[in-house]
Formats: C-alpha cells, structure tokens, sequence
C-alpha cells in the first residue's frame, strides 16, 4: 500500500466528514466546526494521508501555550492498524521541528486507546489527566519533546 501525506486542501473535506462520522459518530463534527476550531487559533496545521487518491486519513491542530498541538485526528476504520496514525505523527513532529517548536502535545481518551498506545509507543510521555474533558469524557494529556 503506497501512503502519501499531503498537505490538505478544500477538496478534502467531505473525506474527512466521512471519516468523522465513521469513526466518531456521536460527535457529529463538520467541515465548519473542524475549520473555526483549528484555523482560528495560532500556527495552524491540516495534513491527510492519501491511499490511490483517496484520502484515509487526516490530522490537524494549532500553537497552545508554546507546543504544536494535534487536535483532530483520524483513520478511516478500513485502513486503521496499517501504520497510517504513525505517517502522520511523524508528519507532524516534523511540522513541529521546522517550525521550531520544542514540544508537540495530544489529547486522547479512553474512547481512543489505539492513539494512546500509538502515543506511547512513540516516546510520547502522559503528563496529565482531565476529569469531564469531553462531556463526560475525561482526557489524557501527553507530550513529546521535539529532537
């Protein structure tokens, strides 16, 4: 399988969408709210992964407090556990190394342990916890520092 990852384009939207609702499905997000929460806020980032011209999975974020943060992430469920996740954290480690930054930060849950241990297997450490992050949904903070 050949992984490519791009920068994202307008084009890529209804990917995401559909990626959204498959693998969050009570969160209902659109092309509006993901935009107004990443591109409203400092030193944004859109990247997807692109499988024979289709896009299979995305990531996006913005500067928090000094730190690349990834804020929105996902796999489309037919090509989880196929070493996407990885391609793109390491995309995003390297738009945090050129863009000077010392330390990339992700928010994850219970609801996710597939990006928790993807975290943790790739030197991320755990250096905090939420209660009610999401709702009732609390969150578990992790952080790399950028070499």
């Amino acid at each position: 399988m050949n992984v490519k990852i791009r920068e994202g384009r307008d084009s890529d939207y209804p990917y995401l969408e559909e990626i959204e609702r498959l693998c969050f499905p009570d969160s209902g997000r659109t092309r509006e709210q993901l935009e107004q929460r990443v591109f409203s806020n400092p030193g944004p980032y859109f990247i997807v992964a692109e499988v024979d011209g289709r896009v299979v999975g995305y990531e996006m974020g913005y500067e928090v407090k000094g730190k690349l943060y990834n804020c929105y992430k996902a796999v489309h469920p037919d090509f989880q556990r196929k070493g996407i996740g990885k391609l793109l954290l390491d995309q995003q480690l390297e738009i945090a190394r050129e863009r000077g930054y010392k330390y990339v930060f992700i928010k994850t849950s219970n609801q996710a342990p597939g990006m928790l241990i993807l975290a943790l297997k790739n030197g991320f450490k755990i250096i905090g916890y939420k209660d009610r992050e999401w709702d009732d949904e609390p969150a578990i903070w992790l952080e790399k520092e950028v070499e």
